[in-house]
């Protein structure tokens, strides 16, 4: 994101009274954000991470679908299929 775009983020973060914490890019940042906002730390992703996983596999095909239109491709963890984003598995 560039500091133009960053800077009116802030700005209507701030308007709705909230803040953006920036986590660290290691590809866990979708889990430590989570684990930061349920427990205020990003220390607990693992957990969170572990949890999602149990949930996918769980799911099934329920799972594929509900994250398949914010990703190009999903590898489902339970059915080894990649779901183009917007298709029903």
């Amino acid at each position: 994101m560039c500091p133009r775009q960053e800077a009116r983020l802030r700005q209507r973060l701030a308007k709705l009274r909230l803040e953006m914490d920036v986590m660290a890019g290691d590809g866990s940042c979708l889990f430590r954000s989570v684990a930061n906002d349920l427990w205020g730390s990003p220390r607990f992703h693992g957990s969170v991470r572990r949890k999602a996983v149990k949930w996918m596999r769980c799911a099934g095909a329920m799972a594929c679908a509900a994250v398949a239109p914010v990703c190009n491709a999903v590898q489902c963890l339970c059915c080894s299929c990649a779901v183009p984003a917007g298709a029903q598995p």
